[in-house]
């Protein structure tokens, strides 16, 4: 698994995404909830609640078990 970082615009996005690529939304539920990409994933980075934003201690559990090979 590569650590390098690549940003890319909606239309490059759109284009990979036809590619087969995978579009990961690390928003919180409610922004995903709110609008995302087709097929999009949402894991949340961090979550919101009572006493405010949370990080996701389960994040890259969840995204290994995800997109593992």
């Amino acid at each position: 698994m590569s650590n390098e970082l690549n940003r890319v615009s909606a239309a490059e996005a759109h284009a990979l995404l036809g590619q087969g690529y995978c579009y990961l939304d690390v928003r919180t539920v409610e922004e995903y909830a709110a609008g995302h990409p087709v097929g999009a994933f949402n894991i949340p980075v961090m979550h919101r609640g009572q006493s405010g934003m949370t990080e996701n201690s389960e994040f890259l559990q969840v995204v290994e078990a995800t997109f593992a090979n």
